[in-house]
Order: structure tokens, then C-alpha cells, then sequence
């Protein structure tokens, strides 16, 4: 039904999906976008979903409009008989499906009469109360409800609320400028054996309510919220406030729970949660907010796993030192800026009591490199971090005072490539060995770990994939955790392989 009642419209399958999803579920949406964007066609399409003579009613609104023209004519034959009631026959209360064009420009009286047969299902015709068949209610403007007319309870009751605009691909644009598509719609022999019958919707009111919301999407429920509250402490403007109350999030999970029951499951899922960013803003500015936010806490409770990257990457790091064990000699030398040739001696730089000074072996120098102190009985200490210990006398009598002086001496490592086998023939058989014992087992494990996060992704994104109303960019979001430790586990078979290249042949 959803496929083909598209055909030929471009670029609007977010807003026939919540169309839809708002029929099942018997709520309201309101679509705002310019003149010209398929708003009513929409509406015209969506009655096709049902099975049956689905009366469609549409009006377009203007500060002249009267109740008449949407409710019916006064009976004046009733009237007569002191019975005030309407001809309602052909008007909004006997239509399953409605369409009222810039909504904002109602009176007062039409808008109640409307809050009325919105929440309640009901028309008062006269002294009658009747049932009104109405299965979805289109609003549309082409701006949001301006603020002081009182038209916040009207606006409220639009659960879903969606932008649509004009078409933005140059292909589909230049497809309807031609008229390669009819935007008629014409049903065929299997589209009407899956239309809805109103029989089939009254059931499935019953079985909603039996869906139930998952622990994690009540975590992405009570994130919303809590992100909602941190947002309106900031701001001052309390209109850019968002507001909404219990009343809205019961119709929200409402919608979330018919959406779990018609992708054949008993559980509002992650992928449901998507469709809260339509129901949550009420201004442009909260609009642009509502993304991130939802997305935001979609993500915190999306899929995660665990994998063995910590043991992988401790076991890279003793396969690096095997490798310097097995194939390297490492040797160190000194970095030139780390000691000074003075008088054809090697000396060390120190900095005792502030002052620059020169050590070698023998003499002491100053800055100026001229020799202030012959010294005896030379020795120095180093340690494992390269710090240098310097003793010595200044004379050669034993009791004299010892002095002692660290300097640092920084190293650079050098390695030669195969530096312990110098025969090729002895090096070949043990880099096949190493490669056995070290590098293909850690390389197994991680090829066996990505294939596991691979099948593990496949087989929860399944029912996300399949869900019909929520935007399918969200089943990457779901699962970025997943893709991070991929991601982890990809990196490590790249360090993995760098350090084997230190002995490959």
C-alpha cells in the first residue's frame, strides 16, 4: 500500500509514511510547507489506503470561512421545528478522511468545534451527539500558528508534525516538468485485496495497547526529556521552550506502539524511537534541535558489544618484543647534541649551582670551553632511563672533598634488519616459524572477531531494516558501537601487519 500509493509523487516518502502511521494509529498530523508542494494530494492519496467508500473532505481556510461550509448547512426544515442541527452529509463529520488547508486561519468557532471532534471523536449537531468516521485529520499552512490567537490547544493536538518542501532533485524535477509519471492514481487487483477495512483498524486498537515499550526505549524516552529540561534552562525566551506534557508523550508512545505492532512486533524497539523528533517541536528553532537530541539518545542506548580488543592489542605488544628478541641486535648511540668536543675530549653538559659547565675525563670547563679544574678518580653510574651519574676529586689526594654532578644522555635505537641472522637461508625458516607461533594466530582472532560483529549486526539490524515508518538512517546509528569496535578490531590488524614487515622477507 505504501509503495504504490506513492507513484508518481516525488520526494515525499517521509511524509506518506507518517500519514499512514497517523491513520493506523487515529492521530492528526500537520504539514507546513509553500503553495504547490503536494500537501492535498497527499491527503488525497492516503484515503485510498482504506477499503470501501472512504469519503474525502478538504477545505482551504480564510478568515471568512464559516462553520457552515465545514460542518454543513443549517436543516432548515428542522429549524422550523425549533431543531438546530446540519445537513452533515458531504461535509467534514461524515468524512473518514480530512484535509484542512491553512488550518491557522480558522474562527474561534470552528476551532472548537474542531478540539472537540479531534479529541473525542464527537459532532454536536444540535441536541444530537454524533460519532464522526473521521480516521485522519490533515492540517496544513503554509507557516506555524502565530502567537496571542489562542490556537496553542489546536496546534497541540497534531501529534505528528512534519516540513514538507519543493522537490529537490534535478531528475525527479525534470520528470514531472515532462510528465513521464501521472500523479493519478490508479489501484489494481493487488493494492485493493490490501486495502485497510475500518473492521481491521477498530482491531487493531485493541492489539496496540497490548505493545509493550522495551526497557530500552523507555532509556530513550527518559533521555529526551532529561535533554529537553537541560535545553530549556538555557534558554530565556520561554516561546523557544519546549512543552510537552503527559498528555503528548501518552499519544507519542501511542504512535511508537502502533508502529511496533505493524512491523509484526510486541515491543516498541530502538528503530521506533526515530519517530518521537516529528512529535516533540513546535517552533523553527526547536525543529532544528530536534534531530540532534533524539539522535543524541538513540545512540547512547544503541546496540553495544564487547570483543576482545584489550587481550589482542597486549598481545601485539609481546609480539613486537619477540620480534626485537629473535631478529634484532639493538644498539644505541649517543645523539650529537647531547655531548661537545672540546680539546679533542668528549664532554658531558652540567649544570651545577646555575652555571654551565663541561666534564669529561680529565678537565673541567667553563661555558666559554676554557679549562678551570683537573680532576681525578673519574666514574660514572647509569641507570636504565639514561640519567648519568659523574663522580670525581679535584685532586689527587683521597681525602679531598668528592664531587658528583647527573647529566641525561639521550639515546636513539639503531636496528639492523635480520642483524642477529646474517645468513638469508638461516632467516627464511624462522620468519615462517615466527609467523606460525606469533602472527597468525593473533590474526585468526581478529578476522574471527570482526566475522563475529559482523554476523552480530546482520542479525539485530534485520527488524530495523524492516521498519516501515522510521527513517533508515538511524539503523547506522543504532549500531555505531558496533562499528567502532570494528573499527578497533580493523586498526589493530593494520598495526598487526606493519610490525610483521619488520622481519618479512
Amino acid at each position: 500500500l505504501l509503495e504504490k500509493i506513492q507513484l508518481g509523487i516525488y520526494e515525499r516518502e517521509v511524509t506518506f509514511r507518517l500519514a499512514m502511521l497517523a491513520a493506523i494509529a487515529g492521530e492528526s498530523i500537520f504539514l507546513i510547507g509553500p503553495p504547490g508542494c503536494a500537501k492535498t494530494l497527499i491527503a488525497q492519496r492516503i484515503k485510498e489506503i482504506f477499503d470501501g467508500n472512504t469519503d474525502f473532505f478538504e477545505y482551504l481556510m480564510n478568515q471568512f470561512s464559516t462553520p457552515e461550509e465545514i460542518f454543513g448547512p443549517i436543516k432548515i426544515s428542522e429549524l422550523e421545528k425549533d431543531n438546530y442541527c446540519r445537513n452533515l452529509e458531504g461535509y467534514m463529520p461524515s468524512a473518514s478522511v480530512v484535509f484542512l488547508d491553512e488550518i491557522w486561519k480558522a474562527s474561534p468557532a470552528i476551532q472548537n468545534t474542531l478540539l472537540t471532534i479531534i479529541n473525542e471523536r464527537k459532532f454536536h449537531n444540535g441536541n444530537i451527539v454524533e460519532y464522526v468516521p473521521m480516521k485522519l485529520l490533515f492540517a496544513a499552512s503554509n507557516e506555524l500558528p502565530a502567537e496571542g490567537l489562542g490556537l496553542e490547544a489546536l496546534y497541540d493536538r497534531f501529534i505528528i508534525r512534519n516540513r514538507v518542501g519543493y522537490i529537490e532533485d534535478e531528475d525527479h524535477f525534470f520528470e514531472m516538468l515532462e510528465g513521464n509519471t501521472s500523479s493519478e492514481f490508479v489501484s489494481d487487483d493487488e493494492f485493493d485485496d490490501n486495502r485497510i477495512s475500518f473492521g481491521e483498524l477498530t482491531q487493531w486498537q485493541s492489539c496496540i495497547k497490548e505493545v509493550s515499550l522495551s526497557m530500552k526505549a523507555k532509556n530513550v524516552i527518559s533521555a529526551i526529556r532529561r535533554e529537553l529540561s537541560v535545553y530549556n534552562e538555557k534558554i530565556n525566551d520561554s516561546k523557544e521552550k519546549f512543552n510537552v506534557g503527559d498528555r503528548r508523550w501518552g499519544k507519542i508512545a501511542h504512535l511508537l506502539k502502533t508502529s511496533a505492532f505493524i512491523n509484526g512486533r510486541s515491543e516498541v524497539d530502538l528503530m521506533d524511537c526515530q519517530l518521537i523528533e516529528y512529535c516533540i517541536w513546535s517552533t523553527d528553532k526547536q525543529y532544528e534541535q530536534v534531530s540532534d537530541i533524539v539522535e543524541k539518545c538513540v545512540k547512547q542506548n544503541g546496540l553495544d558489544c564487547d570483543t576482545a580488543i584489550d587481550d589482542i592489542r597486549e598481545q601485539i605488544g609481546k609480539y613486537t618484543d619477540d620480534i626485537d628478541k629473535t631478529f634484532y641486535e639493538n644498539k644505541r648511540k649517543f645523539k650529537d647534541s647531547v655531548t661537545k668536543e672540546i680539546n679533542g675530549e668528549t664532554c658531558y653538559k652540567i649544570t651545577d649551582d646555575n652555571k654551565i659547565r663541561y666534564i669529561s675525563e680529565n678537565y673541567i670547563y667553563d661555558a666559554n670551553e676554557t679549562q678551570i679544574s683537573r680532576i681525578y678518580d673519574y666514574e660514572e653510574d647509569e641507570d636504565d632511563d639514561g640519567w648519568i651519574t659523574c663522580y670525581w676529586h679535584t685532586d689527587s689526594y683521597r681525602n679531598s672533598k668528592q664531587f658528583s654532578s647527573q647529566v641525561h644522555r639521550y639515546y636513539e635505537d639503531i636496528r639492523g634488519r635480520g642483524a642477529i641472522f646474517t645468513n638469508p637461508s638461516a632467516l627464511t625458516p624462522t620468519q615462517n616459524s615466527f609467523d606460525d607461533q606469533y602472527y597468525t594466530p593473533i590474526k585468526t582472532q581478529i578476522e574471527s572477531e570482526i566475522a563475529r560483529l559482523d554476523t552480530f549486526r546482520k542479525e539485530q539490524e534485520a527488524p530495523f531494516k524492516a521498519n516501515l515508518f522510521a527513517d533508515q538512517s538511524y539503523c547506522d546509528i543504532i549500531m555505531s558501537e558496533i562499528e567502532s569496535a570494528k573499527y578497533e578490531l580493523e586498526d589493530a590488524m593494520v598495526d598487526l601487519n606493519r610490525k610483521r614487515r619488520l622481519y618479512d622477507r
